[in-house]
C-alpha cells in the first residue's frame, strides 16, 4: 500500500468502510423483517417503513462514494476483501 497516493489510500479505505455500513443497513433491515420480536439491547423506536427509510438515506451516499472511486481503488478493495475472506473461510472449517 505504501507506493499508492494517499488520495488512492483514503478512497480505498472508504470504499471498504461503505462495503461494511451496507451489510450492517442490510442486517438491520433483515432483522427486522424476520425477527421482529428478538430481544437486543437497543431498540431502534421505529416501524419497518421508517426504518427503511432511515437505512435508504446514507446507503445512496454510500453507493455515491463507492461509484465515483477509480479503477485503482476497486482492485485494492477486491484484493482486501478477497483475502479477508480467504482467512475467515479457513478459520470457518
Amino acid at each position: 500500500m505504501s507506493f499508492f497516493s494517499f488520495d488512492i489510500i483514503v478512497a480505498a479505505a472508504n470504499f471498504l468502510y461503505s462495503l461494511g455500513m451496507l451489510l450492517e443497513f442490510a442486517a438491520f433491515v433483515w432483522l427486522r423483517v424476520k425477527h421482529p420480536g428478538l430481544t437486543r439491547p437497543y431498540r431502534v423506536p421505529a416501524r419497518l417503513p421508517a426504518a427503511v427509510v432511515l437505512c435508504l438515506v446514507p446507503s445512496a451516499f454510500l453507493v455515491f462514494v463507492m461509484a465515483i472511486a477509480g479503477w485503482k481503488v476497486y482492485a485494492i478493495s477486491a484484493a482486501f476483501t478477497a483475502a479477508c475472506a480467504d482467512s475467515c473461510v479457513g478459520l470457518c472449517r
